[in-house]
């Protein structure tokens, strides 16, 4: 490769990190940074056809679960108002219209005195199993290791299937909105308000407003764009998808259109995390760590773990408050990933327990600080799955420095550093006011 189009491809995909870039660059390296962890690292093709499949097996028990909440309410234009909402979901096409119709009327049959009542629970678990694969797709993205209890999720799927449509019938039935409701922007403010209070709401974890606008704004832009492409793919090839499938056409141009669709809402997932973490993307000089090769962080895991720790127990012992991962990440320059992870090893083994706060869910001490002790902080994060089968020349050496560390730091605990902290910063408080 000539050398000027090597330092292109270096100027337009960068591997070292860019702590300074003009502001045209670092929306470029923001848009770059997105790309490569959704395609690379997060491997958002992949979950994207996951979520294709389960959609085709789950969009008529969802939308009769919609159908069930509009129908308390008025069942015609509940009716109306979902096949115009799938409809405008659908490209804008006669066979899409056509599949629409034919989804709805099967989704009027989910119910319990069509179905029975274990046909009823089956249509209805298949549509949880649906919700379920989101969620865990959307906290991937965002590195939640910690999930929603079983029934806290079922009670939001449920309310999000049910009541959800009928809140926004009604809400389009009065004044304020009926005029809205009526024009040709109507499938497309619902959608972008979906994927934003998705974004919002959907990760077990605090999204904040911006990063969620930001997120599903993007993908309503990029969905109606590829909407329009795909509408003009579809109308040059339909005659040969119908002469080939004759009835079944539609199968084939659905399940492209899914696929499409979720890649486009996992996309916009993945700019909501890099809208909220910009300033740790930033100290990461704008180059994923799995690119850039970057240095895993001070020390071992153990010591980065000691040091996490310990920066949580100060701040509970000063403030009384919970840290989040965000925020240690952002303190640490750590990629928060992997602070997730060594937050999420601390607390399996009772060190951290997680709390619910204004500003979302944090971790304290579990248990008081007297009672941790910084070896054995240490020693949880040892990995001994390369102890050999027998004994050899390395066995002295390691037993020596076990001994040396339990003779340095055996019995020093959390409570001690942390006073040693705060005698550390009342002293520095009484050089400055004496400077």
């Amino acid at each position: 490769m000539p050398e000027p189009l090597q330092r292109l491809v270096r100027w337009l995909l960068p591997v070292e990190p860019e702590y300074a870039p003009s502001p045209g660059r670092r929306l470029w390296l923001l848009a770059l940074y997105t790309l490569r962890r959704a395609l690379s690292e997060d491997r958002c093709s992949a979950m994207s056809s996951v979520l294709t499949v389960e959609t085709v097996l789950s969009i008529v028990p969802v939308l009769g679960l919609a159908l069930v909440g509009v129908s308390l309410l008025d069942p015609n234009d509940g009716q109306r108002l979902l096949l115009n909402l799938f409809a405008g979901w659908m490209p804008d096409t006669a066979q899409a219209r056509a599949s629409a119709q034919s989804v709805l009327s099967f989704a009027r049959n989910v119910t319990v005195g069509n179905l029975g009542t274990w046909g009823f629970l089956t249509a209805l678990g298949i549509a949880y199993l649906s919700f379920d694969s989101l969620e865990r797709t959307f906290n991937r993205i965002w590195r939640v290791t910690r999930r929603r209890h079983l029934l806290v999720k079922f009670t939001l799927f449920y309310t999000l299937a049910t009541l959800g449509p009928l809140v926004f019938l009604y809400s389009l039935r009065q004044s304020l909105f009926h005029d809205v409701s009526n024009t040709p922007w109507a499938p497309r403010l619902a959608i972008a308000a979906t994927l934003i209070a998705l974004y919002r709401w959907l990760p077990n974890r605090r999204v904040s407003w911006r990063a969620s606008l930001v997120g599903g704004l993007l993908a309503a832009i990029l969905y109606e764009l590829g909407k329009a492409g795909f509408t003009a793919y579809v109308q040059r090839i339909a005659t040969t998808y119908e002469g080939l499938y004759g009835p079944l056409a539609v199968l084939p141009l659905f399940i492209v259109w899914a696929y499409l669709s979720w890649l486009v809402v996992l996309l916009g997932a993945e700019t909501a995390f890099v809208v909220q973490h910009e300033r740790m993307i930033r100290l990461q000089g704008y180059v994923p760590p799995f690119i850039s090769g970057a240095h895993r962080g001070p020390g071992g895991s153990g010591r980065a773990a000691a040091r996490i720790l310990l920066a949580i127990a100060d701040n509970f012992a000063r403030r009384s408050e919970s840290l989040t991962a965000d925020r240690l990440a952002e303190r640490f320059r750590l990629p928060v990933e992997r602070v997730g992870a060594i937050l999420a090893h601390l607390e399996r083994h009772g060190f951290l327990a997680e709390t619910l706060a204004d500003t979302g869910p944090g971790l304290v001490p579990a248990r008081p600080l007297a009672d941790i002790r910084l070896v054995d902080v240490l020693t949880i994060f040892e990995d001994d799955d390369t102890d050999p089968p027998r004994r050899d020349e390395l066995d002295a050496p390691f037993e020596a420095l076990d001994r040396a560390r339990d003779e340095l730091v055996g019995e020093l605990t959390y409570a001690d550093l942390v006073q040693h902290a705060q005698a550390r910063a009342e002293a520095g408080s009484r050089d400055a006011a004496v400077h």
